[in-house]
């Protein structure tokens, strides 16, 4: 059994509230605006009636209440249910991003719960396909595997290195003690499947490619030594322009194939001993602070 006190909330008002705000906050407008199609978060305003960032707030506010409630089961309850709704917020997020970067059609569905159903669709998304909710993904081709393969890997030292029980401890002491073997099949086998989907889908990515303006018209941008990013707009001026979109890619040496091959094994690999350590008890020998 778990321990039913001991949690620090204190530590997560303070990650998600305030250095992960973007990544958890306007979920919401954001899968109204590329799943259903809305225009603008003025449009969302106006036709919705609630806040904008209701979800960030509401988390933020999970927290704090859990933050002034004595220890025990009530507390770590709480804290819990805050972390899953920080998790739903984060998927939604990369689902709706990951929705417009593979240039998916709204849902053709405009009745009671649209709104609901949009943002279902994209906590799905973002849970099949989260690598590819990342703005570097747009690029596309070899940049985009990059991009995928980088992160795969991270997510999984990441996890891994959450297994121990020091690690645990400073995030919710009382969790080193819970067995987590069912939770290490489960998220073994998840993160194996969104990798290798994301790894397949970055194939249906088209490369980007910077438009050539018509010959009787004003170039779109033109070359500037005093932008900090290298162009500027004669029409729009201080338009700031992603050249990382149309930027070669950074691994010159490796291809596209190779890239590709990396990515599957580092899934596959680190896949496979997330879910070994569901069933072997060998890794408590290593991540656990008192082994038997």
């Amino acid at each position: 059994m778990c321990s039913d006190h001991g949690v620090a909330p204190a530590y997560l008002v303070f990650m998600l509230g305030f250095l992960l705000s973007e990544e958890i906050g306007l979920s919401y407008v954001n899968a109204i605006m590329f799943v259903e199609g809305v225009p603008s978060t003025s449009a969302f305003n106006f036709i919705y009636p609630f806040s904008s960032d209701m979800i960030r707030k509401s988390i933020i506010f999970i927290f704090t209440i859990s933050s002034v409630v004595p220890d025990g089961v009530m507390k770590t309850q709480i804290t819990i249910a805050g972390i899953a709704i920080s998790c739903i917020a984060l998927a939604s997020n990369l689902g709706s991003r990951a929705w417009n970067n593979l240039k998916l059609n709204s849902i053709p569905y405009d009745g009671i719960g649209t709104s609901l159903i949009c943002y279902i669709c994209s906590v799905i998304v973002g849970l099949a396909v989260p690598y590819l909710g990342y703005h570097e993904i747009q690029a596309g081709g070899k940049v985009a595997s990059e991009v995928v393969l980088k992160s795969i890997f991270f997510v999984g030292m990441c996890f891994i290195l959450s297994d121990f029980d020091e690690v645990q401890r400073f995030l919710l002491v009382g969790s080193e003690q819970c067995n987590q073997d069912l939770v290490n099949i489960c998220v073994g086998v998840w993160f194996t499947f969104s990798s290798l989907l994301s790894i397949y889908f970055t194939g249906k990515i088209e490369k980007y490619h910077m438009v050539n303006p018509v010959l009787d018209e004003p170039p779109l941008v033109e070359p500037n030594e005093d932008s900090p990013v290298g162009y500027s707009v004669p029409s729009l001026p201080n338009f700031p322009i992603n050249t990382t979109l149309f930027a070669p890619t950074k691994y010159k040496c490796f291809s596209r194939k190779l890239v590709i091959a990396l990515a599957l094994l580092i899934s596959v690999g680190i896949g496979a001993v997330i879910v070994t350590m569901g069933f072997s008890s060998i890794d408590d020998q290593i991540t656990s602070s008192n082994p038997t």
